[in-house]
């Protein structure tokens, strides 16, 4: 259940990096694939690590905290698209 939400937004990201190259046209695709695949990296970087910490209320903490940084380079990349 609790890499559900996760595994949703690994695709999200994922299928934000493959418009990408579907629609050159519309987007700069070096920055709207490799920036997406970069924020998908760090996520799945910071899952392991919270799974690996046992889901303690601190490494949830800091996951949540993480997410948050995530949406909010979601409007740093558009500004560069």
């Amino acid at each position: 259940m609790r890499a559900q939400g996760v595994g949703l937004l690994l695709a999200a990201y994922i299928g934000a990096a493959v418009c990408a190259f579907q629609f050159p046209s519309l987007f700069r695709t070096p920055f709207m694939a490799g920036g997406h695949l970069l924020l998908a990296s760090a996520l799945s970087v910071q899952a392991f690590a919270l799974e690996r910490a046992k889901y303690t209320p601190s490494a949830i903490q800091a996951f949540y905290r993480f997410i948050w940084t995530l949406f909010y380079s979601e409007y740093f990349l558009f500004l560069i698209l």
